[in-house]
């Protein structure tokens, strides 16, 4: 369904792999004439789906608060504590409202540790490519695997990359691209940096990586209006 392979079959929210059933941004029960119109809809897992049910929080001038990943850039709102792997919202004022009320509706802190995993696999596999004289193909594939857009909780990765919260993931990323320059063409198609990408991430990455959109999904930022 071209709905979930827009999100390489992940869910849109928590990036568990396999989401289950679509979600109404805005719910069918409240806004029933949006109820199957393709801009309303979003691939989720079973879990993110009960735990955010028929809530739809507004802010004081009556706009939406949860995330819409096609629209909304997840790393300006949301970014992930290196050391646990815990969902954190921007501190900013405008900001902070609507990642809290995201990070509540759908439960993100159910699957910190798979993404304190994703991060401490990523350091290792970038420091086995500095190690090693010459990198081998067991280590390649890996990383290779790693960095699959198919693969649950590239946000964390993203933000890695990206935006690092330790400052030794930095130049530890660009040591393993610069022996490694093929783990740029490996992460072009989902890295997408947002606006600010070149200041916060020097090149080789910014560079190579494709312009700027809305978040990690390959989904169209503005997607079909047409009903089904």
């Amino acid at each position: 369904m071209w709905l979930f392979s827009c999100f390489h079959g992940k869910c849109a929210y928590c990036e568990q792999i396999a989401p289950l059933t679509g979600e109404h941004v805005f719910p069918r029960s409240a806004y029933p004439a949006r109820m199957f119109r393709w801009n309303n809809l979003l691939p989720v897992c079973r879990n993110c789906n009960s735990a955010r049910g028929e809530a739809m929080p507004l802010g004081l001038d009556g706009a939406p608060l949860l995330l819409d990943p096609t629209r909304d850039e997840p790393l300006d709102y949301l970014s992930w504590y290196p050391l646990t792997g815990a969902t954190m919202g921007c501190p900013l004022p405008g900001r902070r409202e609507r990642a809290q009320a995201t990070r509540v509706a759908f439960a993100l802190r159910l699957y910190d540790g798979e993404r304190l995993h994703a991060a401490k696999d990523l350091r290792f596999l970038f420091a086995r490519v500095i190690q090693e004289s010459e990198v081998s193909e067991e280590t390649k594939e890996r990383l290779r695997a790693h960095l699959s857009p198919s693969r649950p909780w590239l946000g964390i990765v993203r933000e890695m990359l990206l935006k690092p919260a330790q400052d030794s993931d930095r130049p530890l990323a660009q040591a393993a691209i610069a022996k490694l320059p093929e783990i740029q063409d490996w992460v072009s198609s989902w890295l997408r940096p947002p606006e600010w990408a070149a200041q916060a991430w020097p090149a080789p990455i910014a560079a190579r990586a494709p312009a700027p959109s809305a978040g990690e999904p390959t989904a169209d930022k503005e997607r079909p209006t047409s009903s089904r």
